[in-house]
């Protein structure tokens, strides 16, 4: 979790490397199951966590979050089942929307081509 900065960007680390994180981050070990470690890093993505998250920044200028401003912020965690469906049904509207960003980039890079094409026509018909 980014402390200075861009406060409040959360992101979770699955892997067992042993490393140190930079000053601008806060690492925290969480005692929950794979459901509900992504059911927390969805809701501190949320609007509703990012406030609770940024709401508790302190500081003139550059605000900064600490250790125990987060360890105070209060969640609920509905039953693991519950948990489960909410965090599959946000990976779905997720791949869904990155199939359609895929869709919009490719349809935009066809687009420039197109534009590209006709003007290189529309100069080369009015050089005739």
């Amino acid at each position: 979790m980014t402390r200075t900065g861009s406060l409040g960007r959360v992101a979770l680390f699955e892997d067992k490397v042993d490393a140190i994180p930079g000053a601008y981050l806060i690492q925290i070990r969480l005692r929950l199951d794979e459901h509900s470690r992504k059911f927390l890093l969805m809701f501190l993505q949320s609007p509703e966590g990012q406030a609770r998250l940024t709401g508790g920044g302190a500081g003139v200028g550059r605000q900064k979050l600490n250790a125990p401003t987060i360890a105070v912020i209060a969640f609920g965690l509905p039953p693991r089942a519950e948990q489960a469906r909410i965090v599959a049904e946000v990976d779905r509207h997720l791949s869904i929307i990155r199939e359609v960003e895929a869709d919009v980039d490719a349809n935009l890079k066809r687009a420039q081509a197109l534009r590209q094409a006709t003007l290189a026509r529309a100069f080369l018909e009015g050089v005739k």
